[in-house]
């Protein structure tokens, strides 16, 4: 029995993941109903096909071993530094992976790390966050124009398809900040950044499922802001354009904001039927991208990070392949301009077919 449970609870949170996904993603090549039957086929193989494992804090990964056989650590804080506190003048950033919808209710490592995450930030202090602004994958202003949520209450925006009723039933009943937003706005005007005050699109899965995990009672008013759609111009620009976003709301650290930079580290949906079927646990270009963030994130300095985040990832030839958009990735960028000199550390790893849900923080002691 508990062999089906778990092959059942693995079908189930992937069916709604993919169903999410192949509706969402503007530029798919696999239709929906291809993706499932992709993962009939895989039934009875995925309680063994889902060979998930994490990665404690460090301040590096070694790239070259197989992260399915690294042994999970019993939890982040173990291994992290004994004092959980930040520096003393300003709040850290963090780069999390949001991973699927699913995630709100499933049982998985990545929401096992979100649990710990949470631990971390109700123990913060000197100071203590007062409000948090996220930045999600799933939002891109128009015409390159960044829109802030300034309304006082966070409804929901259930931005998935094909899920069981339930899970439009879900809720996190969190407050927003008009405060923080309007704050928001003039830092972005200062650095001129367009930007816009929005009061009528509700906040997003990349924002409350992992808030979900991570602080189950939203004690802590919440404010989103997008990216800036910026499909039609190069990629060297879309990633300097989103790292000096990052910059612009640097300040907001020193004012009891915590920054979360929510993406995914490598984002591949249209590949996750094809690796299912073929057999193949983790895409060929999963690890190598992945270790190119590490790279990024643990630089030595500002503008080496700099340069390595707009230009070498830019080049990279596995960037198509682990972001065919790059709206997932754009959150990471805006997490290193906020970041400035600070450094990083490595909070989680999970590979997984096409996909990588690393975590990073940037600034914590």
């Amino acid at each position: 029995m508990k062999v089906i449970h778990i092959a059942l609870h693995v079908t189930v949170a992937l069916l709604l993941a993919l169903a999410f996904d192949c509706y969402n993603t503007r530029s798919h090549h696999s239709s929906l109903q291809d993706m499932f039957s992709a993962l009939s086929t895989r039934l009875l193989s995925l309680a063994t096909v889902r060979t998930l494992s994490k990665h404690a804090p460090s301040t590096s990964f070694d790239h070259s071993k197989d992260i399915r056989h690294i042994q999970p650590s019993s939890s982040l804080s173990s291994s992290t530094t004994t004092s959980s506190s930040t520096m003393s003048d300003k709040l850290p950033v963090y780069f999390i992976s949001h991973a699927g919808p699913n995630q709100a209710v499933d049982e998985s490592v990545t929401a096992d790390f979100f649990a710990e995450l949470g631990k971390k930030w109700t123990s913060l202090s000197d100071p203590t966050p007062a409000s948090i602004l996220v930045i999600s994958g799933h939002w891109e202003g128009d015409q390159g124009i960044i829109r802030v949520r300034t309304s006082e209450e966070n409804k929901l925006y259930y931005d998935f398809y094909n899920f069981p009723d339930f899970m439009y039933k879900l809720q996190y009943p969190s407050k927003g900040s008009p405060k923080l937003a309007n704050r928001v706005l003039q830092l972005l005007s200062e650095a001129n950044i367009p930007a816009e005050a929005e009061t009528k699109r509700g906040i997003d899965h990349g924002v409350w499922v992992p808030l979900l995990r991570i602080l189950p009672k939203p004690e802590i008013p919440i404010v989103q802001m997008s990216l800036a759609d910026m499909r039609d111009q190069p990629t060297e620009k879309t990633f300097e354009y989103h790292y000096k976003l990052g910059q612009a709301l640097t300040k907001l650290r020193e004012e009891n904001v915590l920054i979360v930079a929510s993406g995914t580290a490598v984002h591949n949906l249209r590949d996750l039927g094809t690796y299912m079927r073929s057999g193949t646990k983790v895409a060929p270009y999963v690890a190598p991208f992945d270790a190119l963030l590490d790279k990024v994130a643990l630089s030595e300095s500002e503008s080496e990070r700099r340069v390595a985040a707009i230009n070498e990832m830019a080049q990279s030839k596995y960037l198509r392949s682990a972001h065919p958009s790059l709206d997932h990735l754009l959150p990471f960028h805006v997490a290193l301009g906020a970041a400035g000199e600070d450094k990083a550390k490595i909070l989680h790893k999970n590979f997984f077919l096409s996909l990588s849900e690393s975590a990073y923080s940037f600034g914590e002691k």
